[in-house]
């Protein structure tokens, strides 16, 4: 059985649950901007996405931290959303949109980022996801 793909996120500053590892229900939280991304590449509603993806954070008091989110890794295919999860993760230097060991690397969703003010920055994150799904 093909396992899940693996979203990971770096801290969810909004809950301390680790259940809440960028789900798509906190309103303009990165969860659900990464989930309106996937939406807008094809219509899914958020039970259906959150039932094929498996999602984390490793750090803050809701993360795992880096050596479980490894062994999560193993096996999969997993995209971290940022550059301070990819740091944490100790990954090799990659591009956005490119996979390095099995993992792809995107901007962070964060309502900060300006790369995503490009109509073409969410459409490639949203086709990568949709595409691992």
């Amino acid at each position: 059985m093909k396992r899940k793909p693996l979203i990971i996120g770096f801290e969810n500053t909004k809950s301390n649950d680790k259940a809440d590892a960028m789900e798509p229900y906190t309103p303009n939280g990165a969860g659900e901007r990464l989930y309106h991304m996937v939406n807008a590449v094809k219509k899914i509603s958020k039970e259906e996405y959150c039932k094929r993806l498996e999602f984390i954070n490793i750090a803050g008091r809701g993360g795992v931290g880096p050596e479980v989110a490894h062994n999560r890794m193993k096996d999969r295919i997993s995209v971290v959303i940022g550059l301070d999860a990819w740091y944490a993760l100790k990954m090799r230097r990659a591009s956005f949109w490119d996979a390095r060991d099995g993992a792809y690397l995107v901007p962070h969703t964060s309502g900060k980022n300006y790369l995503y003010n490009l109509e073409e920055a969410c459409r490639k994150t949203g086709h990568l996801i949709w595409k691992l799904m």
